[in-house]
């Protein structure tokens, strides 16, 4: 009996003298709060850690703008690096503080001015690079619209609805779509060119200028 009472004080003992010491702890801002709240120290250290990401991904972005595009493989590349980029701005956003904000609004509209500008030459280049792509089938492909953001196949294998749903399905496939990738507004097929009554699809993707959430 006398060591379970023992036994019982020195465990209340033990966590008598733990509850001091994690209050001293947080005093001195060394550990975390009890309700999970960043400590000062823990802010600082969050705010050095985000103002050195800012940094790289400030000089990224620059380096993305002299990146060559005029292969497939460079524009998706390109273009995945403005997605991951993006994200992670858009995350940085969420715990923005006072000691990050010109920082980070500073990388956030470098970001935007390479995809307003950015863009449209990728959409571009994607429908040059498709229509030489698909000249074999008979298919021209181009981009128009004043930011290039309608794409417009052409050719006699669309006069069927069968045949457009095939192209498109793989245009928008879900988790992978080019056209949502570059952010292109509108798909239009015809089986000739000028013809009125074309086939459109509207694309659900992105403004050029917004960042996208997903990392």
């Amino acid at each position: 009996m006398t060591e379970d009472v023992q036994g019982i004080s020195g465990e209340y003992l033990k966590q008598y003298i733990e509850r001091i010491e994690r209050l001293e702890e947080e005093k001195a801002g060394i550990a975390s709060p009890a309700n999970g709240e960043l400590t000062a120290m823990e802010k600082n250290t969050q705010q050095n850690i985000d103002l050195g990401r800012l940094a790289d991904l400030s000089v990224a972005i620059n380096n993305l703008s002299s990146y060559k595009i005029d292969t497939k493989s460079g524009i998706f590349t390109l273009a995945d690096s403005i997605k991951s980029i993006s994200g992670e701005l858009y995350h940085m956003t969420l715990r923005e503080t006072p000691q990050i904000v010109d920082s980070l609004s500073q990388v956030i509209n470098q970001l935007k001015a390479l995809q307003i500008k950015g863009f449209p030459v990728l959409r571009e280049n994607y429908a040059n690079i498709l229509s030489k792509i698909l000249w074999e089938d008979d298919i021209y492909v181009s981009a128009s619209g004043h930011k290039n953001e309608i794409l417009n196949l052409t050719g006699d294998i669309f006069v069927t609805n069968k045949n457009i749903k095939k192209y498109q399905d793989v245009l928008n496939e879900v988790g992978d779509s080019p056209v949502i990738t570059l952010r292109f507004k509108k798909v239009t097929y015809s089986w000739y060119k000028g013809q009125p009554d074309k086939t459109v699809f509207d694309i659900p993707s992105f403004a050029d200028s917004l960042l996208q959430k997903e990392l």
